[in-house]
């Protein structure tokens, strides 16, 4: 288990092949999210400018009506939001930070 930062590597062997169970991926796969995208899309949950503004991550309804410029249709983006949910989970029962972390700290 590795403690600290969740990068990207440790974000894909730990994260999305060992937390994550078969159900999980298999949704990922059908809405055609795939890992590197769902990282992106949990770092702008987590690091949006109106997190610098509330010190705290989108909440589902604000992510929902982010412009489709920040891409992924209304189903991945639920898929997408119900996945971060779980990388938190993860990220704290391993004390892991990540970049988005650090900078709502400082």
């Amino acid at each position: 288990t590795h403690h600290g930062t969740a990068s990207s590597v440790s974000f894909v062997t730990d994260f999305f092949k060992n937390f994550l169970g078969d159900r999980e991926r298999k949704s990922m796969k059908s809405k055609l999210i795939e890992p590197i995208t769902l990282w992106t899309a949990i770092r702008n949950i987590k690091s949006n400018i109106h997190c610098v503004k509330t010190k705290t991550h989108l909440a589902q309804d604000d992510y929902m009506k982010l412009p489709k410029s920040f891409g992924l249709d209304q189903a991945q983006r639920k898929c997408v939001y119900n996945l971060y949910l779980r990388y938190e989970e993860w990220r704290k029962s391993g004390t892991r930070w990540d970049e988005s972390d650090r900078v709502l700290y400082i």
